[in-house]
C-alpha cells in the first residue's frame, strides 16, 4: 500500500469513527478539516451546496443514503462516500459518476420514518436520471412537507365542524381544479382531514 492508498484508508476510518461517535448523521473531511451535522435527510448537503464551500475530492460518511442524497454528493463532488444503509438507486448514481463507495447494508430504497412507505426524498428522484436541477426538486419537496405538516398541527385544534366544512370546500375544490400536481395537493389534505377525524373517532 503506497502513502497515498495508507492516507485514504486513515481518513476513511476518521470519518467512519467520527460519524457514529459523534452521533453525526453525515460527515465530510477535506483538507484535514471536518464538516459535520446531525440534521436528517438532505437537508446538510443542500446546505453545503448552498454555502459554495468546496468540498471536491472530499471524503463522507453517512448513515442513510438514497438515491436524492446520492445526487447532491456527485454536485459536492466528493471522491469516495460511505454509507450505513444505501438504496441500489444510489449505488448505481455512484458508479456512474464514478464515485468510490462503500456500504455495510443494501436495499432496494430508503422507506420513510414510519416504514410505510419509499422516503419522500428517494421518491421525489426516483426518475431523474442526472443531478442539475435536483436541489431545487428537493427543496421544493422540503417545502411542500412543512406546510402540509403545518396544516396537520392546525387540524388538531380546529372543531370537528370546521374540519367537515373544511373537507367539503376541498372536494367540491378538487372537482374542478386541473393539474396533476394540484389535485395531488387536494389529496393529500383531504387524506389529513380523514385521518384526523379518525385520530378523534369519527368515520
Amino acid at each position: 500500500m503506497n502513502m497515498k492508498d495508507k492516507r485514504n484508508e486513515f481518513i476513511v476510518n476518521q470519518i467512519k469513527r467520527k460519524l457514529y461517535e459523534g452521533d453525526y448523521t453525515c460527515v465530510i473531511a477535506k483538507d484535514n478539516q471536518f464538516l459535520t451535522s446531525k440534521a436528517r435527510g438532505v437537508k446538510p448537503l443542500l446546505d453545503w451546496l448552498d454555502s459554495g464551500i468546496d468540498l471536491s475530492d472530499g471524503f463522507a460518511a453517512d448513515k442513510v443514503i438514497g438515491k436524492a442524497a446520492a445526487f447532491l454528493y456527485v454536485l459536492l463532488d466528493v471522491d469516495y462516500v460511505y454509507a450505513g444503509v444505501l438504496s441500489r438507486p444510489a449505488l448505481d448514481v455512484f458508479e456512474k459518476y464514478g464515485i468510490s463507495c462503500e456500504y455495510d447494508t443494501l436495499v432496494d430504497a430508503i422507506e420513510n420514518r414510519t416504514k410505510t412507505g419509499f422516503c419522500p426524498m428517494e421518491s421525489a428522484v426516483w426518475t431523474v436520471e442526472e443531478p442539475e436541477g435536483v436541489p431545487e426538486l428537493l427543496k421544493d419537496k422540503l417545502k411542500q412537507m412543512a406546510e402540509e405538516a403545518k396544516f396537520r398541527e392546525n387540524l388538531k385544534s380546529m372543531p370537528i365542524c370546521q374540519i367537515e366544512d373544511k373537507r367539503a370546500e376541498l372536494t367540491d375544490a378538487q372537482e374542478v381544479t386541473e393539474g396533476e400536481l394540484d389535485l395531488n395537493k387536494l389529496q393529500r389534505k383531504l387524506e389529513a382531514l380523514d385521518a384526523e377525524k379518525k385520530r378523534r373517532g369519527y368515520k
